[in-house]
């Protein structure tokens, strides 16, 4: 979901970037405003002066939204977190962090951040709001400062429901891993109460469009599978780190792979792949166990099958890409990110140029299911 994302700006080696996702929520925030926000605030105005200030506010609140996630980034940093990415998407922003919190102190000031930032923002552009009815400026300048002191309040409270991953779901789990000392018991909870939030949202949406209110309805239900999305995820990847984290990958590999050889016919070869079913990627291998590259079996496809016979290995074998070859003490954790983010079933083990085994994505799934029961 995160990755068609374009750079808005970087500060302190964090990369802020703007989802493509999020022109449509620009362009609903702003169409709601131009529509009524500003009419009903401002009345007797223009309609292309209330399109201006509608997109200017859409921009502050792109702007404020990026300055919550950044104090999340910035406290993490202080806490000797990596985080090197800010996406604002369709339903806000998200600090992307390659490490969990160290300890309940760290997620409790992470999460906190971004809520302060929130009402600090709200509290400016609530003083700036009182200054300019002072100067008598334009009722639209008033409203447009008015809804930007607004919106960042329901930010904060927003982002303060204890329901996990939002901001106030962390600072729960923050107090139940303190009180606990369980990190995973404390992310269970509270990533369940998360979920239950969002069950409640998106119940609200479906009462709202039995209402006929058909906007409120579609970005309720659409805020609770995705609260209810979010919280699983989040769950289910704790559990990953924890279960495979200084893990190698040699104890899950398979060191008996099924393999050919250059010479291996292809009929030779699609008999291999049915009898180890399990297994999509074909190491190819000399004798003395050096790696030639990695065949797929619908590279059959190329000839007809009343020919496979006469045709080898060696007329269709790739070579594996860097991407697809792992060291024996590569942690378990990375195999299985790269393997998802790339797409891939299976990682060929190396050692130098000689092949020691085959990782496949099933036999690490397999085992995080065996740890979960």
């Amino acid at each position: 979901m995160l990755s068609n994302s374009l750079k808005l700006f970087e500060y302190r080696r964090i990369r802020i970037e703007i989802h493509y996702s999020w022109l449509l929520l620009g362009f609903l925030v702003a169409s709601s405003l131009a529509t009524g926000w500003f009419p009903n605030a401002a009345p007797g105005g223009s309609t292309g002066l209330y399109w201006l200030a509608a997109a200017i506010s859409a921009v502050g609140l792109l702007i404020s939204i990026a300055l919550h996630e950044l104090s999340h980034a910035l406290v993490g940093q202080h806490f000797k977190m990596s985080i090197d990415r800010i996406t604002l998407f369709l339903f806000g922003g998200v600090a992307q962090m390659n490490d969990e919190p160290p300890s309940p102190k760290a997620e409790f000031w992470m999460a906190i951040a971004g809520p302060i930032m929130s009402v600090v923002l709200a509290v400016v552009f609530f003083g700036f709001y009182e200054f300019s009815t002072q100067l008598g400026l334009s009722e639209v300048v008033q409203a447009t400062l008015s809804y930007l002191a607004s919106i960042n309040v329901v930010v904060a409270l927003f982002n303060m429901l204890p329901g996990f991953p939002l901001d106030g779901g962390r600072v729960l789990r923050s107090a139940l891993w303190h009180f606990k000392k369980d990190v995973v018991w404390a992310t269970r909870i509270s990533s369940g109460i998360g979920q239950l939030f969002g069950i409640f949202l998106a119940s609200l949406g479906v009462f709202s469009l039995l209402r006929g209110d058909f906007v409120s309805g579609i970005w309720g239900i659409l805020l609770g599978f995705m609260l209810i999305s979010f919280a699983r995820s989040a769950y289910m990847q704790l559990m990953i780190k924890q279960n495979l984290h200084g893990r190698s990958i040699a104890h899950f590999m398979n060191p008996r792979p099924a393999t050919a050889t250059p010479e291996t016919s292809i009929s030779e070869l699609m008999r291999e792949f049915v009898n180890h079913e399990d297994q999509t990627l074909l190491p190819v291998v000399r004798e003395d166990g050096a790696l030639v590259g990695c065949v797929d079996p619908r590279v059959a496809g190329q000839f007809p099958e009343n020919e496979w016979h006469r045709h080898h290995v060696a007329e269709v074998v790739q070579a594996c890409t860097l991407d697809q070859q792992v060291e024996p003490d590569t942690d378990a954790q990375e195999a299985l990110a790269r393997m998802s983010k790339r797409g891939y079933r299976e990682l060929v083990v190396v050692h130098g140029n000689h092949l020691l085994g085959v990782l496949s994505q099933a036999a690490l799934i397999r085992y995080l299911s065996l740890r979960q029961a």
